[in-house]
């Protein structure tokens, strides 16, 4: 997926899909039963969190990098 913009957005759709499936398990009848699917998302949750986070800081250091270029 090429450009910052577009990969936040599927994060952050991501996110919200995988809390709206965990809120679900949470308060199903048979919430006892789903713990290893709940630890599961939740572990997806995480890893996509770090891609987040690491795509931020990589769009900062480009456009630093880009402003120094321009500058210079």
């Amino acid at each position: 997926m090429k450009g910052f913009g577009k990969k936040l957005i599927f994060g952050i759709a991501l996110i919200i899909s995988i809390d709206i499936a965990l809120v679900l398990m949470f308060f199903s009848e048979i919430s006892k039963d789903l713990w290893m699917p709940e630890l599961f998302l939740f572990a997806i949750k995480g890893g996509i969190i770090l891609w987040l986070v690491l795509n931020v800081r990589e769009s900062k250091r480009r456009k630093e990098e880009n402003a120094k270029r321009k500058n210079n």
